[in-house]
């Protein structure tokens, strides 16, 4: 089982490696448009709003184990992550209602809170794993 989390998570690192190059593409592509609705904005909240989703659901499975256990720190790091996925929500908004061109200042904050809250959960699964010996991804995938 140890060999199939290391493809897990070998898995997910390079699924966000190419979130951050498509996006990074996207943005030197977006600077020379200069009307209009800027598609790489559009492009980068849609993104962002499905990896927000994807992290809101991961949160709510490891939420079920945490409680569970009764594991207190852990709970708090969970209240932690949920609270910066709705300040990420929060960002999204001024992002989506930015239409002078500014966002991309805002987009700086927001990657490193997107940063920030992807290896929050990387820890927060890790730990669940090693502490029961077991893949938290493969007990879901067998459900």
């Amino acid at each position: 089982m140890r060999y199939g989390n290391v493809l897990l998570t070998i898995g997910i690192l390079l699924a966000a490696a190419l979130l951050v190059v498509a996006l990074v593409v996207d943005a030197r592509n977006g600077h020379s448009e200069s009307r209009g609705a800027d598609p790489t904005q559009t492009f980068y909240v849609a993104e962002v709003e499905a990896q927000l989703a994807l992290w809101r659901d991961e949160l709510a499975q490891l939420t079920a184990q945490v409680e569970i256990r009764g594991d207190e720190e852990l709970e708090a790091r969970i209240a932690a992550l949920g609270e910066q996925l709705d300040l990420a929500d929060e960002g999204l908004v001024q992002i989506r209602l930015d239409a002078e061109g500014v966002w991309q200042e805002l987009r700086q904050e927001m990657d490193r809170l997107l940063a920030d809250i992807g290896a929050g959960l990387i820890e927060l699964r890790f730990r669940l794993e090693s502490e029961t010996g077991t893949s938290l991804w493969g007990r879901l995938a067998t459900a």
